[in-house]
């Protein structure tokens, strides 16, 4: 019955994803993310993290095998996200991630500790590990590893279960991120007010700690190339891994260098500290990280407004992303500095607008006010981080039909 689920599903997503639209949406944002005039496209990142997102499939999730129910989840996800209405590119393929031989959350290794509710999907606040700043011989770099046996009856699994309707490449995406979240790594080693405090009181050894993530992603970097793990399946900006100067996402084409792939990086735990500070404690860090990619998003949900002049030092850069904190006059703001030498991630709130409230009037007029503000750069919608539709998910296809109907009307 399982594999029956499995199989039907398979069918029902291979068919979305032959549609010819897909190859329409490959166009629009190779032009827009290469930085050429295009309508404006809409996002929606949506995955198994939002809580609103599992009591929606939860009540479809049909098979009993934690194997086959991954799949499930993951074809049962991209049919309902084909329901939104937004810009999204559904690949012919699939990704099977191999089995991690350790630990998340021993990656450096001392174990992560902090405080969350006990609800599921809740907030959790990263508290400071026990080890000494000045001494950092407890701590290792990650490590590259996998279970190989286990990812061998993961893969064959999959590949009964898919049965030939869609291919899938095993990935081996490192545990914990690919490097982007250098600060992230900070923060849940120092925790985010000990990490403050380091950098007035004990900036040389805070200094030293940052080197050390660096190096430990570096060279996790260079493992992962002479293994030949690198590939298109690992391409990642959070929106559409496109543009005309790096080759498509595909599966199973091989191993290929880092600078022919697109990825994200962030520093949100950063939003508060200065541009100077920013340049010192995390940039000067994370650039070596960055330059090594083809293609780059900087940022998520901090606010940059005001850090932009120091980002334009990254030889890479594609996608700057303006926060969902900024009111109009802050995306103005943005846009203004950044006119079209990047494209603009605009990320509407998802707290007024879909998560707390469905004012289609009121987010019409506040969508039309940023259209204007924005007019002539290089700009997508980007909606992130829903974490609750008050139960009616509707909300997202409603909010995708008004943003795609302005982008047109503002070609």
């Amino acid at each position: 019955m399982d594999i029956f689920i499995i199989r039907e599903l398979a069918k029902r997503y291979a068919d979305i994803a032959a549609d010819p639209r897909n190859d329409e949406l490959r166009r629009l944002w190779s032009d827009h993310l290469s930085l050429r005039p295009t309508r404006v496209p809409v996002h929606v990142l949506a995955g198994g993290w939002d809580a609103w997102f599992g009591e929606w499939l939860g009540g479809e999730m049909s098979c009993e095998a934690p194997v086959l129910r991954e799949i499930e989840w993951e074809l049962r996800s991209r049919i309902r996200v084909a329901e939104f209405g937004d810009d999204t590119i559904f690949e012919p393929w699939l990704a099977c991630g191999a089995v991690n031989a350790e630990s998340w959350d021993m990656m450096w290794g001392v174990r992560y500790v902090g405080e969350h509710l006990s609800e599921r999907g809740s907030a959790f606040k990263p508290l400071s590990c026990q080890f000494d700043l000045d001494d950092l011989s407890q701590l290792r770099p990650p490590a590259h590893v996998f279970d190989e046996e286990a990812t061998q009856r993961k893969a064959a699994v999959w590949h009964d279960a898919l049965d030939g309707i869609l291919p899938f490449e095993v990935t081996r995406r490192p545990m914990g991120g690919i490097g982007g979240d250098l600060a992230t790594a900070l923060i849940k080693l120092r925790g985010i007010e000990q990490s403050m405090a380091d950098m007035i009181e004990h900036p040389e050894a805070l200094h030293r700690l940052l080197a050390f993530l660096r190096d430990g992603f570096l060279a996790r970097h260079a493992t992962m190339a002479a293994v030949g793990d690198w590939t298109r399946a690992l391409h990642c900006n959070q929106v559409m891994p496109y543009a005309h100067e790096l080759p498509p996402p595909a599966a199973n084409g091989g191993p290929v260098p880092m600078s022919q792939l697109w990825h994200h990086f962030f520093a949100q735990e950063f939003t508060g500290i200065s541009p100077a500070m920013h340049e010192e404690f995390i940039l000067q860090y994370q650039r070596p990280i960055i330059e090594q990619f083809g293609l780059v998003t900087y940022g998520c949900c901090e606010d940059l407004s005001h850090k932009i002049d120091i980002l334009r030092s990254l030889p890479n850069l594609r996608i700057i992303t303006v926060s969902p904190m900024l009111d109009t006059a802050g995306l103005a703001r943005c846009a203004e500095q950044i006119g079209t030498d990047y494209a603009i991630s605009w990320r509407p709130s998802p707290a007024e607008y879909i998560c707390n409230s469905w004012n289609p009037e009121r987010l019409e007029r506040t969508l039309r006010a940023g259209f204007e503000v924005t007019r002539g750069t290089r700009r997508h919608i980007h909606i992130n981080s829903v974490h609750t539709v008050q139960g009616d998910p509707s909300r997202i296809r409603k909010f995708c039909n008004i943003a795609r109907r302005l982008s047109e009307e503002y070609e």
